[in-house]
């Protein structure tokens, strides 16, 4: 999976000066296609790449679909 999100070409964005605190937080966005199915990508402070659940969810189950069909 490392390997395919070093692939993924990321846009560095700016950081809201009001976010605070030690949580981690994204510096960089960008977006994977998988077969039609665009994720994504979202690198944080700390270099940990994270996608939304909600996508990847939405990709299974399509995916889950189309083999009922």
């Amino acid at each position: 999976m490392a390997t395919i999100l070093d692939s993924v070409t990321m846009t560095e964005i700016p950081r809201d000066p009001s976010c605070g605190g030690d949580l981690p937080y994204v510096t960089h966005e960008g977006k994977l296609d998988v077969g039609g199915f665009t994720f994504h990508v979202y690198q944080l402070n700390n270099g940990q790449r994270i996608i939304p659940c909600e996508e990847v969810e939405g990709f299974f189950s399509a995916m889950l679909e189309a083999q009922e069909d």
